[in-house]
C-alpha cells in the first residue's frame, strides 16, 4: 500500500502512496520503515474499530 524509494538524486528516501502520491520525504531509511508501518498500523485499527460490534 505504501512505497519507500530513493527520493529523485538525494541521499533522502521518500514513501510514496499506492497511487504514486508522495507522503513525506525523510533523512533515513528506518525512519521511512517506521513512518509505513505507523499508517498501516492506523488502518488496521480503523479497520478493527469498524467491526467491533455496538454494545
Amino acid at each position: 500500500m505504501y512505497y519507500i524509494v530513493k527520493y529523485k538524486d538525494t541521499r533522502y528516501w521518500a514513501v510514496l502512496h499506492h497511487n504514486g502520491k508522495l507522503l513525506v520525504v525523510v533523512v533515513y531509511k528506518k525512519g521511512a520503515e517506521a513512518i509505513v508501518q505507523a499508517l498501516e498500523q492506523i488502518l488496521v485499527d480503523a479497520v478493527t474499530h469498524l467491526q467491533t460490534p455496538c454494545p
